[in-house]
């Protein structure tokens, strides 16, 4: 294999495009402009301004390359797979790849874990195109209320009262490609979230990369995310739960995404996405755990995947993620609180450019970046955890 498209130009596509370049592949990536792609300086690296809904176009230019791959989003992860179908090379789809409507589905996904004996909270689908939410919906409050097409934190909220509802509608559908959502009893969490990558093969989890997401008082999707997971037991229940779920639905082989919720009685499983997630979290697990799941990826796609020494990935370091989102305040950080970072172990400063790392960006409203820090140390954690809620802002940035 010599070159490889990426579907999807957003932040999170960026760690993916630079390991491909690194692998010596000529790389294209198709979608929207983003100025982050301006940091790449390759000359085997194109970028193809084509919009991802025109699939002849995607078709077209999918052809000129040896194979096509994406991470990070649902929609991409769909297209890959209607790519698929047309008999196009693909890298990252699941075996057997038809799971891919039932995994990026909420509504289908939820179904086959009630039907499993999995728990599931109450739950019901609201039309988009209807006026009055409100009675459709039988459920308490609070609820949480998410896209039907789209895992992760895009367009999830959580909605307290009748009032807030149809801006909590209003912000899923904002990003769904469907005209639908899923409003979900809330649960209560008795721990941190579980977030991680992984690898099943024949039903089995032969890795996964765990760590626990973080949220500040103000936040209400994780902010950060720390590596490894610091409960063994929470960490047993949900390889146990994903393994039961890879064996209902006959998995062979996929890379996975995870986020699960402890509750009372045990774990939920929120999300099981066959794909690689977002915010550069398999950038964070190859810090800790020492293994780089997308390259990866590219490696299986091309040999056997039970020739792959698992036991060698194990957590070798601390490391904390923070995913920097656009804020309603500004205020820069002090001289002291930058000498305080210098002095810290940061693998990762991205997308921040050379030597100005603390200066004034224009930001959107969506994530902008990831920084990754990481240590030897375990009280790193504690540290970082007094320091980073009230003081860890960059110009426009929560971090």
């Amino acid at each position: 294999m010599e070159s490889i498209l990426l579907l999807g130009t957003s932040i999170s596509q960026l760690p993916a495009i630079n390991d491909s370049l690194q692998s010596g592949l000529r790389v294209g990536a198709v979608g929207n402009y983003e100025s982050h792609l301006d940091l790449i300086e390759n000359e085997k690296f194109t970028f193809h301004q084509i919009k991802l809904n025109d699939f002849d176009k995607i078709y077209s230019l999918a052809r000129k390359y040896d194979a096509v791959t994406t991470i990070a989003s649902d929609f991409t992860l769909s297209l890959l797979y209607k790519l698929h179908l047309e008999g196009i090379n693909t890298i990252g789809l699941p075996e057997p790849a038809s799971l891919i409507p039932i995994l990026t589905n909420k509504k289908k996904f939820r179904e086959r874990m009630s039907y499993a004996g999995l728990y599931t909270p109450p739950f019901e689908i609201i039309d988009g195109t209807k006026s009055n939410f409100a009675s459709h919906i039988n459920l308490k409050f609070p609820l949480i209320v998410k896209p039907l097409d789209s895992s992760g934190s895009k367009g999830v909220s959580k909605c307290s009262d009748i009032q807030t509802l149809d801006l909590s509608v209003a912000k899923a559908l904002a990003f769904s490609n469907s005209e639908f959502i899923i409003v979900e009893q809330c649960i209560v969490k008795t721990n941190n979230q579980v977030c991680g990558d992984g690898v099943i093969i024949n039903g089995k989890v032969k890795f996964f990369g765990h760590g626990r997401g973080i949220t500040y008082d103000n936040s209400f999707i994780p902010l950060a995310e720390q590596f490894p997971y610091p409960n063994n037991m929470i960490i047993d229940e949900t390889i146990r739960q994903v393994e039961y779920i890879a064996k209902k639905l006959k998995i062979k082989f996929m890379l996975f995404n995870v986020d699960a919720i402890p509750y009372e009685k045990g774990v939920f499983i929120c999300e099981l996405t066959p794909r690689l997630g977002g915010n550069y979290l398999y950038k964070a697990i190859e810090e800790c755990y020492g293994i780089n799941l997308f390259k990866y990826a590219l490696h299986m796609s091309q040999n056997d995947q039970n020739e792959y020494d698992y036991t060698r990935y194990q957590a070798k370091k601390f490391v904390l993620t923070g995913m920097i989102h656009k804020s309603a305040q500004s205020r820069k950080l002090t001289e002291n609180q930058k000498d305080i970072f210098k002095n810290l172990q940061i693998s990762s400063l991205i997308p921040l450019e050379k030597d100005t790392a603390f200066e004034n960006y224009e930001l959107k409203s969506k994530t902008y970046g990831n920084m990754i820090f990481s240590s030897k140390d375990p009280l790193f954690f504690d540290f970082l955890m007094t320091f980073c809620p009230d003081n860890f802002e960059i110009d426009n940035a929560i971090f």
